[in-house]
């Protein structure tokens, strides 16, 4: 095997791209945006939860008005299409944890995400096809 065959840590020395590239912390800077979507659509989602469920009319445990699909719906026409399984992914936690403190059963808590998921993702991508690509408030 000739020298410069060999990958660069074979060599002894590691360029300035791949130390910067090996460090443990190089990879949240970079998502740094992205993990404090993930944190604001987690609160936002609980928060909107815990406001549908005080308008729900007793007692049927439908709501009045839903907010964390809005929220989720803005999150995602905020965020490029590859983020939005992450997004969606930051909601389900603060949806589990609202809908089990109100002693919603498991598999209906689990279909009304799957619901409310869906409608933001229709939301998010018919939104994008119909204004032709990324969406910005402006």
């Amino acid at each position: 095997m000739n020298s410069q065959s060999k990958p660069s840590f074979c060599s002894g020395t590691l360029p300035v791209q791949d130390v910067v590239a090996a460090h443990p912390l190089s990879g949240i800077r970079s998502n740094l945006p992205l993990l404090i979507g993930g944190l604001l659509v987690c609160a936002g989602y609980y928060i909107g939860s815990k406001l549908g469920l005080a308008l729900t009319i007793d007692p049927r445990p439908v709501s009045v008005m839903w907010p964390p699909n809005s929220i989720l719906l803005a999150a995602l026409l905020l965020a490029p299409a590859r983020h939005w399984p992450f997004l969606l992914a930051c909601a389900l936690p603060a949806h589990f944890w609202v809908q089990m403190h109100a002693e919603i059963p498991l598999m209906m808590t689990l279909c009304w995400f799957v619901s409310n998921a869906t409608e933001a993702v229709i939301g998010a991508g018919l939104t994008r096809w119909f204004v032709c690509g990324h969406f910005q408030l402006s």
